[in-house]
This record gives structure tokens, sequence and C-alpha cells, in this order.
């Protein structure tokens, strides 16, 4: 009988949180290489997610605008652009002479590409489009800030580069910020840190293929959002298919109150879901003292802030909420052809993905 209520309970949530998707001309997988051409993997699957969802009302991606490599190559100078492809292609050549290791003077060439980077702020012109504009003007008006992000050669099935490149969070949803946030990212494209990670993982593009340094820019989901302090946001992440386990078919969430940082980073305990193949959940609750939140004063830093007692005791998710997200993440399984991990917030009834 539990077994046939569990069925009869997920029948429902399928037929309220899902769309038959139907892709004629082409998969998934060709739809978000094509975008990824022009604005990277992150941003492809971003696009990918937001049609896929577009007719769900209880399942968004937060609103987010896509600066292409073209675009921000556009930025440049003619003389800087010829610097820095010449530099950069001189990079790569001493990798190659070094066999892949990082020297002085490959440490050199990267340095005056960055000197280059730091340039962008002059070009008020673009930040005078009109879709850019709206896209920020819409963020101040509902007291949201603006996370700049990478969105080049990372985030691929192949290669992740997980925390190789930086991803700037609280920024200001005006275009001097916008500016300085974009020129911190483009500089962690070419930090040691990115490329060493690359190297590491043998990602053959880097020494042979030129710059791609596409940006992106999403509004910030807080509890700070709509001009509402009692917005206190559930963040979390899903995999498909636990991949540290070895029972097959066992989806694992994890989640906590707050920013997402304090599970992406291990920074707090989180609560964990398991969710076997008949939606049987097995969870484990945590004691959650405190989450984390903005600064109150400096937006741009996290600060600890403690818990009421019903929060610290309590479940996260709701037992829906898990089933809910457990049948999203094998439903995008699915639909890319492999396992996932989808980065999430829950704020009021709805579900925010925020990266897959």
């Amino acid at each position: 009988m539990k077994r046939i209520i569990q069925k009869a309970l997920c029948s429902v949530l399928i037929l309220s949180i899902t769309t038959i998707h139907c892709f004629e001309s082409a998969s998934p997988q060709t739809i978000i290489a094509q975008h990824a051409q022009k604005v990277g993997n992150k941003a492809a699957n971003l696009i990918f997610l937001e049609s896929y969802f577009q007719d769900n009302i209880h399942v968004k991606v937060p609103p987010f605008y896509t600066i292409s490599h073209d675009e921000i190559w556009s930025l440049f100078s003619k003389q800087e652009q010829n610097i820095i492809t010449e530099e950069y292609q001189n990079f790569q050549t001493d990798l190659i002479q070094n066999n892949d290791t990082f020297v002085n003077q490959a440490k050199s060439y990267l340095q005056s590409i960055e000197n280059n980077f730091n340039k962008i702020n002059g070009s008020k012109d673009f930040f005078e489009q009109e879709d850019l504009q709206n896209f920020l003007k819409e963020a101040k008006e509902q007291n949201l800030s603006i996370i700049v992000r990478s969105t080049g050669h990372e985030d691929s099935l192949d290669f992740s580069n997980a925390g190789g490149n930086e991803s700037i969070t609280d920024v200001e949803p005006n275009p001097d910020a916008i500016a300085q946030a974009i020129e911190q990212v483009l500089c962690s494209y070419i930090s040691e840190k990115s490329l060493s990670q690359r190297l590491a993982a043998e990602d053959k593009k880097l020494s042979t293929e030129p710059l791609f340094m596409p940006i992106l820019l999403q509004h910030m989901i807080s509890e700070n959002s709509n001009n509402n302090k009692n917005n206190m946001p559930r963040s979390g992440v899903v995999f498909s298919t636990e991949a540290e386990g070895e029972t097959p078919g066992i989806t694992l969430i994890q989640a906590a109150p707050g920013r997402n940082e304090a599970v992406v980073n291990g920074l707090l305990p989180v609560d964990s879901y398991y969710v076997d193949q008949l939606f049987s959940i097995y969870p484990i609750i945590q004691k959650k003292q405190y989450r984390l939140v903005n600064d109150t004063r400096n937006e741009s830093l996290l600060e600890y802030k403690k818990n009421s007692d019903s929060i610290c005791s309590t479940s996260t998710l709701s037992k829906e909420e898990v089933l809910k997200l457990s049948l999203i993440a094998k439903e995008l399984e699915i639909a890319y052809g492999y396992p996932i991990d989808i980065e999430f917030i829950i704020q009021h009834e709805t579900l925010f993905l925020l990266q897959a």
C-alpha cells in the first residue's frame, strides 16, 4: 500500500511540475552546443533550462544576460586585441616548449594580458544597450544584486574546472560595478589557478585554441529580494545520480537555509536526502544553528546569522519538495543523456534553478 501511495503521489507531482518536451529538430545536447560556441557552456545550459521549463510557473531560472566572447572582444581597441592575441600565443608556445609546465616567462605573458583586461571600464557604449539597461533596471527595482560569472569551456561533460574561474557575487546593478566585476572574471580566465586546473585535467584546448571569454550576468535571489526582509531562501544541490555510493538509482539532495555557498563550499551543516528508484526518501537532518546571509554593513560580504530553534532542528525541505527536486533531476538526466548536478534556490513556492 505504501508503494502505491508513493507512486500515486509521484504521478501527481509529475503532472504538476513537468511538461512533455519534444525535440524534433535537434537533441538538447546539440542545442546547448550551438549556444555554447558563442556564450559558453554555463550560459548555454541556462538557455536550455529556461526554454525547457518556460511553461512551468513553479520552476524558473533567475533572469540572466549573456555577453558573448565576440561582444567582450569588441570592448578592446584593435591595438589591445593584437597585444592580447600575441601574448596568449606566446604563452601557448612557451607552455608547449616546457612540457605543459608554468615558468616565469609564461606568467609574464599572462600579466601583460591582464594589464589590458583592466582597460574595459571605459567602454561606456556597451552599457547603453537597451536590453542590458532593462536587465539592470529590473534588478535595481527589485533590490537585487547581480552575480557576474565566467561561462567559457568549463561546466562541460569532459571538464568542469570547478572553482577555477571567478564568480563575483553581490554586484550592484550599475555599469561601473558590472564593468569592474567583468574585469575580475576575465582575469580569472588566465589566472594560474584556472590554467593549472586545466593543465591537470589535460585540457587540450589550452594550448591549441585562442582565448574564449564570454560572461554571464544573473539576478541573485536573496533574503532582501523584492524589498522583503522575510524572504529567507533555502538552497542546495541535487545530484541526479549519487556519485559516491555503489547503490544504483540513488538521487542525492543536499540543502540548507540561506545562501548556497554554505552547501556548495561545505561551510555549514546541511540536510541530506537520499531518494531511491521507488521514490522512498531517506533523510539525514542536521542541526543547523547558522545560515549564510549578506553582511548588513557590507552587502558584498557574507556573515553567519543564527537560526531560530524552529529552523535549527527542522528539515530544510518538505517531502513534496524533495520529490519534486528528485523528479526534475531524473527528467533532466534523461534529457541530457547522463547524470547531472543542479544548484537550486527555493523562495516561497518557487524553485529557481541556478545552473546544471
